[in-house]
């Protein structure tokens, strides 16, 4: 009986033992967790302050650039011309580019703000060519378009100035830069989306190549594709830059893109679905890109590079941009024009079938001559408009075509081009390049009754490069 007690009573204090030692490592653990935890807690904050600083630094320097520009503008339409009209203009198209640069650092869906974005472009581009230009007074109508461009930059800065004060008043952009459930875009987004220009009306220039901006409010037709998770497109953006490694690999001079980090930032259920990623490289050079949610397409790609010197020569721009999109599962594309702006080259990719350029699939590539990264992707017109056509046969013959244009034009060449014309129309049509008293247009006879369909004038810039 002894025993069984003295048995009992060595179990109990070995139960008690066992209890104690646990309740120890319990609270050594929980000691360890809460500790962890607080440690990644404050990384989490610390990165999110960081993150918000990174947004808050690039929206008032887009609002510093809206300013300068239109103070510039102000000064520029009241000018006599000759160089200090050359000076102001170079500064207005420096102000606009760096715009265009702040924005892409913005948590923006680019596809919610098309009018404020084609805008800012066209401002850099227009200014471009008239500091360009070699006379030394500014025309009429030029002087005209330049107080339309003031009139809306104008009202611009004013929205952007009245979110400048919610911003110092406690406006956070990243906790707003989250997709609510059902709504189309964030609330940064659409935010933005009130910074609009006034209605007016701008003739109509090419700055990025024929029918660069074909796309119009109608249905998605190239995304036919059932719809990814938000860990699939978190794949696909991960090997990003393993595709654009795979691209530039043969191109001497290129330099590879370093190991990246991938962050979700949210989504986008506009025209586009898309889910959302802030990539940063190695060396710290940070990219946005959107990964449609219907077959997991990279939608658009935007970046800013360190200006470097250029080594790169435009020809092997175009490899690796043909190369990129080969590795995005498009294998017929060409560069249809490319423009070379300091040190990047900006061009047009599209498909070509039965020699025929398909102007309405339009893909635009930004390319960094120092490193041969691509700095710019953009897709909308090519998963709006890409399907499987049934091509028509000309029925009626390119000579005709050609006669009907006048003698005082010099036809430089020729080809067979789907174009992308009003009322939604896609018409085969013969493309004419022609120059006239050093100027560049482009006629478009449609193929099929030989009705003139469109004529565009190329204006472009003193190192522009335009290749057919």
């Amino acid at each position: 009986m002894k025993d069984l007690k003295k048995e009992k009573a060595n179990i109990s204090k070995a139960g008690l033992i066992t209890l104690i030692v646990f309740v120890v490592v319990l609270a050594v653990m929980m000691t360890v967790f809460c500790v962890l935890y607080a440690i990644n807690k404050t990384s989490y904050e610390e990165s999110a302050i960081s993150l918000e600083n990174i947004y808050q630094r690039s929206f008032f320097d887009l609002v510093d650039n809206v300013n300068n520009a239109e103070v510039k503008l102000g000064k520029l339409v009241n000018s006599t011309g000759g160089t200090y009209s050359k000076k102001l203009l170079t500064e207005i198209h420096e102000n606009a580019n760096d715009a265009q640069n702040n924005l892409s650092y913005l948590p923006i869906s680019m596809n919610g703000i098309p009018e404020t974005t084609k805008f800012i472009n066209q401002l850099s581009g227009f200014t471009s060519v008239l500091a360009s230009d070699q006379s030394d007074t500014l025309s009429s109508e030029n002087l005209k378009t330049l107080k339309q461009l003031y009139n809306s930059v104008s009202s611009i800065k004013y929205k952007l100035n009245e979110m400048s004060t919610e911003i110092m008043d406690g406006y956070n952009i990243s906790k707003h830069s989250n997709l609510k459930e059902n709504a189309s875009f964030t609330d940064f987004t659409s935010k933005i989306q009130g910074v609009k220009t006034v209605d007016e009306d701008y003739p109509s220039m090419i700055y990025d190549g024929p029918f660069s901006d074909s796309v119009v409010n109608k249905e998605i037709k190239g995304l036919n594709f059932k719809e990814i998770s938000k860990e699939e497109a978190t794949e696909i953006a991960k090997k990003l830059f393993e595709k654009q490694e795979e691209a530039s690999k043969d191109v001497e001079g290129s330099t590879p893109p370093e190991n990246q980090t991938t962050q979700f930032v949210g989504e986008t259920n506009g025209k586009f679905k898309t889910y959302d990623f802030k990539i940063v490289l190695e060396g710290g050079q940070e990219y946005y890109a959107q990964i449609t949610k219907a077959g997991g397409k990279l939608l658009t790609l935007s970046s800013h590079a360190n200006r470097a010197d250029k080594t790169l020569s435009n020809e092997e721009a175009i490899e690796i941009a043909t190369g990129f999109a080969k590795a995005q599962g498009l294998s017929n594309m060409e560069c249809v024009w490319s423009d070379v702006v300091g040190n990047d080259t900006y061009l047009n990719l599209a498909p070509v079938e039965d020699n025929i350029i398909l102007y309405p699939d339009l893909i635009k590539v930004k390319v960094d001559l120092a490193t041969g990264n691509i700095l710019g992707w953009e897709a909308t017109s090519y998963y709006t408009n890409h399907v499987e056509r049934n091509l028509p046969s000309p029925s009626y013959s390119k000579a005709e075509a050609k006669a009907k244009i006048s003698n005082d034009f010099k036809i430089v060449s020729s080809r067979l081009a789907l174009s992308p014309l009003e009322y939604n129309r896609e018409v085969l049509t013969y493309e004419f390049e022609c120059e006239k008293a050093g100027a560049t247009y482009y006629f478009y006879f449609n193929a099929e009754n030989g009705n003139l369909e469109n004529i565009l004038k190329v204006i472009k810039t003193d190192n522009g490069n335009l290749l057919m």
